[in-house]
């Protein structure tokens, strides 16, 4: 067990991390249902976390489960011993590991009921939720505006907090230190594309027309009908053909955001009406068969919960399943939404990362999944909770997917150690050396990138589990399906090159970043539609004429959210399109014969400097000055899919000019840095299933030229997360080492390194001393080293374990 603390736990959170008693801190978790394994169990799986180097366990704990019966409650296993919650949270102050609980209401975790009391929607009809035709969603689906069902919840959450939170969360270990606010708010209107048409939902939909549109004739001239009462205006289901059922979809989406902030608002009330102090969060999901294209749409689900709850922090899913390099770029989009959401302050938090499968036979390995949980921490994680770290067994009947939850987990369900568990050790450890570092680093980003969180409200329009699309682009006279647009454009396109290209950007939520804000940025990427706000539209254009650098494309908007005529930006900026070519193929610069998927836009050159033409000679891409800045502005996109297309996306965005924090010379390997106090991380990966080798270069985070650390070979689907200029004692410094830093030590018998890499690999230090360096050894045996000034380099063979390095000075 880990050492005992004797003051008691403060939980808050700071700028980059959860800060634990005063401490920022890497909280490294483990998912553990209580319920879903016999309670003889319970502490070999606790102490297999800590075995880990975990420092925190986690645990949905379902209110069916423990309100069984209206007002009877079980939290100590009266009537069942897995039931025994508090017992569970006890045994975790014995293994001094922190708690995250998650009371729900909703707790999904393929749960038969979802969390939801089945006694609830028995006894309380009115609390289901319902289609359009008046049809129960089913029994497990409630009405999250009706009054009774809020009433029931409160009651019980109220109830645990006071049983299991409020006595835990200034404990001296053991301590509860956050609480979930329901799951994946808004998952089941995404998966259904379907809305609550139940008879509180309804309301709270004429409620909100009401408030927006106090003159109901300003709500029909919108919607270009007559209106008697807000009641005229339904909620939309039908196909969405004409302008104004766009309007109104727009509305009923808008409503959505509302109602989902009104929710977390009544639950994070009644949790601080409880006592509860710890932080507080709601998690993200939106990662569909191994993809996180939805993960942006399930986020903007919180845009309004961020504006009116901006204590509450936003938990994200990653489940990969495949890691590859089509989905490489999925985790860090999906890091960046949730960082912009929380106004990029506090812990950047995975809730439930991948660790095992819901489904036999889709089995994850675990090389590919420590380089994904690497790759995540260089991209901006200080915390993550490996789900499922235990397997279990259902309760009799309380299982969606059968008696077993979860294959392929760090341990089974009686705690038996499996593959993935050393992989999870050995960065546990490595995060006990370098968690300190990671939650204080930066990752420097002179590139902005614009998120329009708008272009994805789209979940009643886009069904994501097939069904067929409501949404005709044609008919609605626009040129380009928003869906297709933003997966092929912007997800799969410019995103995916970006990381390909190891180019650090950071998403800009164009709707919330101040021009401020906006101006850090060295230069901005714009995709864009036909459809933006006005507002929106004149900070981009104040933007440029205040000094910035604007890089835009496809289109120039010509509408605002509700399809009236908004040409701001065309306007401000003096770009003007003439219609469409006739060919697809682009030439830029050395750059011929590029096809684009759609037809360019042929653009003005007048007042500007022709950069992007198509076959027949007509100008496709400008560049031009606008006030103190320029723009350029490009009546095309592509995605990837040929060898040129990531040449064509560096010329339109120009990535030479980029400062890059480190480079490789292999596009197939992927790198990043961080850097705090004068030292750094640089994570190097590949995504491939093959070899692959490159010279890596990294910014030197203490000034002066980049350090070069040569030539590396990485097997296929690894990943190493390289020490740069760590201190080692007075006078002496880890220039770099092509194995990760396990252990450092320095005392007067000289300094001792434990480094770790990978199999075969080649192993190298570089060593800044300003004293001779008299012996250097790797585990026991002496190696041979060379010297030129101050610097000193050793090579060696690793042999993917532990190894000991001793230098005397």
């Amino acid at each position: 067990m880990s050492k005992r603390l004797s003051q008691p736990v403060t939980s808050k959170v700071s700028t980059h991390a959860l800060r634990l008693n005063g401490k920022d801190t890497f909280l490294y978790s483990g998912e553990v249902h209580y319920f879903r394994i016999p309670r003889r169990y319970w502490e070999k799986h606790l102490q297999a976390l800590v075995d880990a180097g975990c420092n925190a366990v986690s645990t949905y704990v379902p209110w069916s489960w423990h309100e069984f019966e209206e007002g009877t409650y079980d939290v100590t296993g009266r009537t069942h011993p897995e039931r025994d919650i508090l017992g569970f949270i006890e045994l975790a102050r014995k293994y001094n590991l922190y708690v995250t609980v998650k009371p729900g209401p909703y707790v999904m975790a393929e749960t038969t009921d979802q969390g939801i009391p089945l006694w609830l929607t028995q006894n309380y009809p009115e609390t289901l939720a319902r289609n359009e035709l008046g049809q129960p969603w089913g029994t497990a689906f409630v009405a999250i505006a009706n009054p009774i069902f809020r009433d029931r919840a409160s009651r019980w959450l109220k109830y645990f907090s006071g049983r299991a939170v409020v006595p835990n969360q200034a404990q001296p270990q053991g301590s509860v230190i956050m609480m979930q606010v329901c799951n994946e708010i808004g998952i089941f209107q995404w998966l259904g594309a379907q809305g609550d048409h139940s008879t509180s939902n309804i309301q709270a939909w004429q409620d909100y027309l009401r408030s927006q549109y106090p003159n109901l004739a300003d709500l029909a001239q919108l919607l270009d009908r007559e209106l008697k009462d807000y009641s005229d205006v339904a909620p939309p289901h039908e196909n969405c053909e004409t302008r104004r059922q766009f309007v109104q979809y727009r509305l009923w989406h808008d409503f959505h955001r509302q109602l989902y902030a009104g929710y977390v608002k009544f639950i994070v009330d009644a949790l601080r009406e409880a006592g509860v102090q710890v932080p507080l969060f709601t998690n993200i999901g939106g990662w569909v068969y191994g993809r996180a294209h939805e993960f942006a749409l399930n986020g903007t689900f919180h845009r309004e919960t961020a504006r009116i709850q901006p204590d509450v922090l936003f938990g994200l899913d990653h489940i990969p399943e495949i890691v590859s390099p089509n989905n490489l770029h999925d985790g860090f989009i999906a890091n960046q939404v949730a960082r912009e959401l929380q106004g990029r302050k506090g812990p950047l938090y995975s809730a439930e990362l991948q660790c095992g499968s819901r489904e036999h036979g889709v089995q994850p390995y675990p090389d590919e999944l420590g380089l994904f949980y690497r790759h995540c921490i260089i991209h901006g994680l200080t915390g993550m909770n490996f789900y499922m770290f235990s397997q279990g067994r259902n309760p009799k009947g309380r299982g969606t997917d059968g008696p077993m939850f979860y294959w392929y987990n760090a341990v089974d369900y009686k705690a038996e150690r499996q593959p993935s568990y050393p992989m999870i050790q050995t960065l546990g450890r490595w995060l006990q050396q370098n968690g300190d570092l990671i939650v204080n680093a930066e990752r420097p980003a002179s590139l902005g990138v614009g998120f329009y969180p708008y272009l994805y409200e789209t979940e009643f329009l886009v069904p994501i589990l097939g069904k067929g699309t409501k949404l005709n682009p044609a008919k609605l006279g626009l040129s380009l399906d928003p869906v297709a647009f933003r997966d092929r454009a912007y997800f799969d396109g410019v995103l995916r090159i970006l990381m390909k290209k190891s180019i650090p950007y950071d998403l800009a939520d164009l709707t919330t970043r101040t021009l401020g804000e906006l101006k850090a940025y060295q230069r901005l990427v714009v995709l864009s539609n036909e459809m933006m706000d006005a507002q929106t539209q004149q900070r981009l254009a104040d933007f440029v004429r205040g000094g910035g650098e604007l890089i835009l494309f496809p289109m120039i908007p010509s509408y605002d959210l509700n399809f009236a005529p908004c040409r701001i930006l065309e306007k401000e900026l003096g770009i003007k399109t003439l219609g469409q070519g006739k060919s697809n193929r682009i030439y830029m610069g050395e750059l011929k014969d590029i096809p684009s998927p759609s037809l360019p836009l042929i653009v003005s050159d007048r007042g500007a400097k022709a950069i992007a033409r198509d076959v027949d000679g007509n100008v496709i891409g400008i560049e031009k000055k606008v006030g103190k800045g320029s723009v350029r502005f490009f009546g095309f996109y592509v995605n990837y899919s040929i060898e040129e297309h990531p040449d064509l996306w560096s010329a339109m965005m120009k990535f030479d000019d980029l400062e890059r924090n480190a480079v490789v010379d292999n596009d197939a390997l992927s790198v990043e840095a961080r850097f705090a106090d004068g030292e750094g991380v640089l994570f190097v990966g590949n995504f491939h299933r093959m070899p692959m080798t490159g010279n890596l270069r990294v910014k030197n985070p203490r000034g002066g030229a980049p350090i070069e650390l040569g030539s590396i070979e990485l097997p296929s689907q690894n990943g190493l997360m390289l020490p740069i200029q760590a201190s080692l004692s007075k006078g002496v410094t880890l220039v770099y080492a092509l194995g990760e830093l396990m252990e450092k030590m320095a005392d007067t018998n000289g300094i001792r390194l434990v480094l770790r890499g990978l199999k075969g690999m080649a192993g190298r230090i570089e060593l800044k001393s300003d004293k001779p360096i008299r012996f250097i050894k790797v585990d026991e045996s002496p190696i041979a080293f060379d010297r030129k000034d101050k610097i000193v380099t050793a090579a060696y063979e690793q042999n993917g374990q532990n190894q000991t390095i001793e230098i005397l000075v």
